[in-house]
């Protein structure tokens, strides 16, 4: 059984006490497959294949280049924000994102209060033998 690591960073303890964000998680990402579960929450762990970060406004993109350099070649970030909020929109993420070398590849509904927009390192930056599945 593979294990999947990631990193919750800024998220409220509503969005992880319990089995709510492995099941939002299990949603927004994974296969059926059996899976084990490495999480850190706080500090970004080197090698995560998912990184959830809570960004509430738009200077905290700024983390977006240095988040790159904490996720597997074929992992992803997963920037969570609120949804209807002036302070934030999805252009500004997807900006920030172009501007780290990053790319957009999905947005869902995190929770009731929340968006999530998934972003992946481009397939012509990774090594040809890297799994490519997630861009």
């Amino acid at each position: 059984m593979s294990s999947t690591a990631f990193t919750v960073t800024g998220l409220p303890p509503s969005f992880i006490s319990g089995n709510n964000l492995k099941c939002n998680f299990l949603a927004l990402s994974m296969s059926s497959a059996r899976r084990t579960w490495d999480i850190s929450n706080g500090s970004v762990k080197k090698d995560s294949d998912f990184i959830f970060v809570l960004v509430e406004h738009r200077k905290d993109l700024d983390r977006l280049k240095s988040l790159q350099g904490s996720i597997r070649m074929n992992g992803a970030i997963w920037v969570v924000t609120p949804r209807g909020k002036p302070q934030i929109k999805q252009t500004d993420v997807i900006t920030a994102a172009r501007k780290a070398d990053l790319v957009d590849r999905k947005v869902v509904r995190f929770s009731e209060t929340h968006t999530a927009l998934k972003l992946v390192i481009p397939l012509n930056r990774r090594p040809n033998n890297e799994d490519k599945s997630s861009g």
